[in-house]
């Protein structure tokens, strides 16, 4: 099982051109994001669950399974916005989905990984990020309901050790705060099983 600390938002139609210029341009002592081919998630459909959710991956193979462990009392703020951390946990397995009962979600995401020490947070090239045990990933991703209806949401999420992850996404979520990413209304602070019970699809 892979546990994970994690924040995110949503939002529909595009973003703002400002903040996604903001959040994949490079600036000073950190790396541009990098952009990764669309690619479209299937998620089994289920209104009544808001905590877990099962899809598979774009061109992957079995299915992943992500639930939420516990949602914590800190809660984290950027660009205005605010959501608690949310602890997950990751599972993988083999078994066959009805595709009658899948939502397809095509996705665009574009990456800023990092490497957490006590020291400083500091951006990692695509090419490190596979070595890394542990660490957190921002992502802003662009998004297109099984309706085509446009939306995005921004996330991160800490990986690694259990005791670590917290205090590792309170830390990343700082230094992308003190870059002054330009400010954004609302956001629907959620999971992606939150944010799809939610819909109409």
């Amino acid at each position: 099982m892979r546990i994970t600390a994690e924040i995110r938002w949503f939002w529909p139609g595009r973003p703002p051109q400002r903040f996604v210029d903001w959040f994949t341009a490079a600036g000073p002592s950190w790396e541009s994001a990098n952009d990764s081919r669309t690619r479209i998630d299937e998620y089994l459909r289920d209104h009544a669950h808001t905590t877990l959710g099962i899809k598979k991956r774009g061109g992957g193979e079995g299915v992943e399974i992500k639930g939420l462990i516990s949602t914590r009392p800190t809660v984290l703020e950027l660009a205005g916005c605010a959501c608690a951390i949310g602890l997950w946990g990751k599972w993988s397995a083999n078994f066959a989905l009805d595709q009658q009962a899948l939502i397809k979600v095509a996705k665009q995401r574009f990456m800023r990984r990092f490497r957490v020490s006590a020291a400083n947070v500091a951006d990692v090239s695509p090419a490190e990020s596979g070595a890394r045990l542990s660490g957190c990933d921002a992502e802003l991703t662009l998004l297109e309901g099984p309706d085509g209806a446009p939306w995005w949401t921004i996330g991160f999420e800490a990986f690694g050790d259990f005791g670590q992850v917290e205090s590792d996404l309170v830390a990343t979520v700082a230094a992308m705060a003190r870059r002054s990413p330009p400010p954004l209304r609302g956001g629907e602070a959620s999971g992606y099983p939150g944010w799809l019970a939610a819909r109409q699809w």
